[in-house]
């Protein structure tokens, strides 16, 4: 244990609060919220099976490949119950089984999956960084109230903090494997540190006072055109 480096299981636990969540809310949570306490379900359960597969000194890389696609779906469905337009947020829903087959096709033909992502892993993340801040773009554009107050303005800002840094990870680790680990290690440390911020941005996100007004909160509302 004494060779992880301590944000490692603070991000975990970190995680555990965002699940624990629905132990709070249950039925009460808004859509997003739900799509996002699944996908911290999916994040802790893959980081106890790294943790193990580590401990083994067993390839670990793989799990990123295996969850890779139920965690762009439920991403892009949280982003899409924020949408103030239903036709983007049919667009984000529709980009689900778009995104598996391409991410199959990249699997099948350009990536090995015992070695760091060359190309799914960023793809996945600057979709979803993508998709992360335009939403939040179109939130700010039309919010009124106070932004801290909103679950979509935590919760997006950390999930595009949290895809910036997964899409430079994937190439720098990839060079760095066979050059230097010493890089490598600090490379992943940086990384862990940055998405632990944007873990707890999350947790404070997922915690909010959900708002009687379910239109901030989660379900897409359809704005009149002029």
């Amino acid at each position: 244990m004494k060779d992880i480096p301590l944000v490692v299981p603070l991000s975990l636990l970190v995680e555990v609060l965002v699940v624990l969540a629905a132990v709070r809310y249950r039925s009460a949570l808004p859509p997003a919220r739900r799509w996002l306490i699944a996908m911290a379900a999916m994040w802790v359960a893959a980081d106890i099976f790294n943790f193990i597969q580590g401990r083994r000194r067993q390839n670990n890389l793989s799990t990123t490949y295996v969850i890779a696609v139920p965690e762009f779906a439920v991403v892009m469905m949280a982003l899409a119950a924020w949408q103030t337009s239903r036709v983007w947020a049919k667009v984000l829903r529709g980009s689900i089984p778009v995104f598996a087959v391409i991410f199959v096709l990249l699997l099948v033909f350009v990536e090995r999956t015992d070695n760091f992502s060359l190309v799914t892993g960023p793809v996945k993340a600057l979709l979803l960084l993508t998709a992360a801040a335009l939403t939040l773009l179109a939130r700010v554009r039309e919010e009124e109230g106070d932004l801290l107050r909103r679950d979509w303005f935590w919760l997006g800002t950390s999930l595009a903090l949290y895809y910036a840094c997964a899409a430079l990870i994937h190439p720098i680790a990839r060079v760095l494997r066979d050059a230097d680990l010493t890089l490598l290690l600090s490379a992943y440390t940086i990384k862990a540190y940055v998405q632990f911020f944007a873990l707890v941005g999350m947790v404070v996100g997922i915690w909010l006072r959900i708002e009687p007004d379910a239109a901030r909160s989660g379900p897409v509302k359809e704005i009149p055109s002029a």
